[in-house]
């Protein structure tokens, strides 16, 4: 084996092939390699232990680990330093006790031992350390005692990833499942959540009310709406329908005297689009068309126009009903496009003289026009979107803070005037954020002195707040009748669009005549399904608790008594299986406490029975976990689920959150025992590898260099912008579960690990000659040295460092 590299070679080498000398006196160097990049690192000489064969320096030349945090620190002042060779270094804050330079795994090594009860190490998230799929982790470990669980790493409370010690012995990797229908969160992701309560019981001015503005006069909203094609034909230069001929594709142009100048038929639903556009202004028509091939390799021009008159595309037709309205487009062989047509097509379908779109004929007989493009029924077919303008006019409204009907038991509702017959309503003068693609869910209680109908309205906007477009009850065909004198509740539901990241809720009722006045109350925008106060108690998203996450659910409650929420959904129960019924409860009074209940239903919803646990004591200033077990029997197939903290006060504040119904393997959260009981024991350093294959859906153990289990699993890794725990669980920021022991040489990886590389880990740290270096990560000073060809140990001496090398 090669000659070990000292002192005089690292600076003769620099020197040789710099053009400043170096001063190295009273420092130490080490010197690690990663591909062709050598790193020269300076310390303090006295904070140096000498090596010989470097485990790390086989490690990082290896493998090249996300995160290195080899535990040699002195002390915890400056951080615990990664020596990962990627990106920004990760060093790690301690916290609690932690007892550094014990005597690692390794000859020469040192470790930090955790106290079991306090101490851990935080480091912050980064795109290195967020990996929701596959990856590895590895570490030395010496367990002093396996009285409780211990967990050495985790990031996001076993969302992300979570290695635990279990007290038998075995070990375990958790993650965030993709099985979690049953998890009723608050707001996460547009589950389960409240996102917005809008009230109209925090203005004190009698003239209007604060957040809500009054509608009046005629607005102008501009839609867009896609049809799909509901027939296709193609027919050849006489007019004869081509079916069984044309494979189903839509032909144009010529090709040969056989079929001449072919064209095609577009059939869309032509009521439908009058309906739609009866009184609009189009400002844009586009026709989907996705070509199968054209005479040229390259490409070739579509012709694009309408028919009239033809209402059944079956038979011969006359190509005297195709318009001379064409429109030419550019197409690649095998595109896909949208074409902009001209807008007076539009107003040719929008007055029912056009039926639908035409393809060809072709001006002439070139062969530049023959093509041929999916039809109906087809992965391709052809659709029709049109953009077009509406004027929603509303009687001039009036709105006002009110005490002459309440419904949330607050005093107060909004009050709605109408000045005349016809629409009244009133909008939200802020927009309120969204996610794109999530559906939402605006309810709102109205009372009306007559029956009438109301509608809700959701006004979707981009992240500059301009308009988009709306959906309504009215537009979807679903207008609630109010009940005469008394209260209503209105529900809209509604998806985001793909680019929607604001909304602006409507409320809007019918009035019959002038001077009607109606009454609004708990106004609620949600994130689908959502959950429900019991009347009359608030629910809202807070963010000043949270179990997890960053919000929890606030119930506000309307008096010294039980104050309620409950799932809108009822959820699925398999009668004879044993269900868990959970949540967290945060309350700052103290003397209070807490009931659960399940309420049950059959098929078709009708009630059944009620499970419930009742007077759970709540820790003030503290989370407390709310929870019983029940097995449902019988007919009782489904289940609502009902959090009840009990108020000490009126309008006292109680925060929920981690509401859960469902059995355990429903949580969400996928846990794998990757090393089986009795592998781990007090009192010795072992060697742990974990290893998550994302592709493979498996996960795969090692200790002391040799697999333990490999399993399969099902779900998926949650990613998260929490910390990375060393010797803790992250549970929503807070330190959990322990570790009892000491680490040494913890590394994450990005990747892979195979099973040769885990063994000749334990093989580098077993072997007689091999030790593991403290290198005193104190004020290091680094530089990169580039290293001209492949580093090799007869070069750059990468073993048998002595002593007597340095100092």
């Amino acid at each position: 084996m090669a000659r070990g590299l000292t002192l005089t070679d690292v600076i003769a080498q620099l020197n040789s092939d710099s053009q400043d000398s170096i001063d190295l006196s009273d420092t130490e160097v080490v010197d690690v390699f990663v591909g062709d990049a050598e790193t020269l690192s300076i310390h303090p000489a006295e904070t140096i232990a000498a090596p010989s064969v470097p485990y790390p320096v086989n490690l990082l030349d290896d493998a090249g680990p996300q995160g290195y945090w080899r535990m040699d620190d002195l002390n915890g002042t400056s951080g615990i330093y990664d020596s990962s060779p990627f990106g920004v270094k990760q060093n790690g804050t301690a916290n609690g006790t932690l007892t550094y330079g014990v005597a690692g795994a390794m000859n020469g090594s040192k470790g930090i031992t955790f106290d079991g009860s306090t101490g851990y190490i935080s480091v912050p998230s980064s795109p290195q350390l967020a990996v929701p799929g596959t990856c590895a982790f590895e570490c030395w470990l010496k367990v002093t005692s396996l009285a409780a669980v211990q967990t050495v790493i985790s990031k996001g409370a076993g969302s992300e990833y979570e290695v635990d010690i279990n007290t038998d012995g075995s070990v375990s990797l958790s993650f965030g499942g993709s099985s979690a229908d049953n998890f009723l969160d608050a707001p996460t992701a547009g589950l389960e959540s409240i996102s917005n309560i809008l009230d109209a019981n925090t203005s004190t001015l009698t003239t209007d009310i604060s957040g809500w503005t009054a509608a009046s006069g005629s607005q102008t909203q501009t839609l867009t709406k896609t049809y799909s094609c509901t027939d296709t034909a193609t027919y050849d230069t006489n007019g004869n329908n081509r079916a069984g001929y044309d494979n189903g594709y839509c032909y144009q142009g010529y090709f040969s005297s056989t079929n001449g100048n072919q064209f095609s038929l577009i059939q869309f639903n032509a009521s439908q689009i009058q309906s739609d556009l009866a009184g609009a202004s189009i400002t844009k028509v586009e026709v989907y068309l996705s070509d199968v091939g054209w005479y040229y390799n390259s490409g070739g021009t579509a012709i694009i126009g309408y028919y009239r008159n033809i209402t059944n595309l079956s038979g011969n037709q006359s190509y005297s009903n195709v318009s001379a309205d064409w429109n030419q487009a550019g197409f690649s062989s095998g595109q896909a496009q949208w074409v902009t047509i001209s807008n007076s097509i539009g107003t040719a379908l929008q007055n029912g003289t056009a039926l639908g779109i035409a393809l060809g004929k072709a001006p002439n007989n070139s062969l530049t026009y023959y093509g041929y493009f999916h039809g109906f029924g087809q992965s391709g077919a052809p659709q029709l979107r049109i953009t077009y303008q509406v004027n929603v006019t509303s009687t001039n409204t009036t709105i006002a803070r009110s005490s002459t009907q309440d419904k949330d038991g607050d005093g107060f509702s909004a009050a709605i005037t109408a000045t005349a017959a016809g629409n009244a309503s009133m909008f939200t003068s802020n927009s309120w954020p969204v996610s794109p693609n999530t559906p939402y869910t605006f309810s709102a209680w109205i009372w009306s002195p007559v029956a009438t109908t109301a509608n809700l309205e959701l006004d979707w906007r981009d992240s500059n707040f301009n308009f988009l477009t709306y959906d309504s009850n009215a537009l979807q065909g679903n207008q609630p009748t109010l009940l005469a004198s008394g209260w209503t509740q209105v529900l809209l539901t509604s998806t985001a669009p793909s680019n929607a990241y604001n909304v602006t809720p409507v409320v809007g009722v019918t009035a019959t005549a002038a001077s009607q006045t109606f009454y609004a109350d708990v106004m609620v925008m949600s994130a689908f399904p959502w959950w429900v106060a019991n009347d009359p108690d608030w629910v809202a998203q807070a963010g000043a608790h949270a179990h997890s996450g960053s919000y929890s659910l606030a119930l506000i409650a309307q008096g010294a008594n039980e104050c309620a929420a409950e799932t809108a959904n009822l959820y699925s129960l398999t009668p004879g299986t044993t269900y868990t019924a959970s949540f967290w409860c945060y309350t700052t009074k103290a003397g209070e406490s807490a009931n659960i209940a399940v309420n049950t239903y059959d098929a078709n919803g009708t009630y059944q029975t009620q499970y419930a646990r009742t007077g759970v004591a709540l820790t003030q200033n503290a989370w407390t976990q709310v929870a019983f077990t029940f097995t449902p029997t019988g007919s009782q197939v489904q289940g609502r689920l009902i959090v009840a903290p009990v108020a000490t006060a009126a309008l006292e504040v109680i925060w929920v959150d981690d509401m859960f119904l469902g059995t355990p393997a429903s949580s969400g959260v996928v846990t794998v025992t990757v090393c089986p009981a009795g592998t781990v024991t007090a009192g010795a350093w072992h060697h742990l590898a974990v290893v998550r294959n994302a592709t493979a859906s498996t996960v795969t153990g090692y200790f002391d260099g040799v697999q333990k289990a490999s399993l399969g699993y099902t779900g998926s890794a949650v990613a998260t912008s929490a910390a990375v725990f060393l010797g803790a669980k992250n549970n929503a920021g807070a330190a959990a579960q322990f570790f009892n022991g000491a680490l040494d040489e913890v590394a994450f990886y990005s990747r892979l690990l195979t099973a040769t590389e885990v063994a000749n880990r334990y093989a580098w740290a077993t072997s007689a000659a091999c030790v593991s270096p403290s290198w005193g990560h104190q004020n290091w000073g680094q530089f990169q040295y580039a290293n001209p060809g492949s580093p090799s140990s007869a070069q750059y001496g990468n073993a048998n460092w002595g002593s007597s090398t340095y100092g």
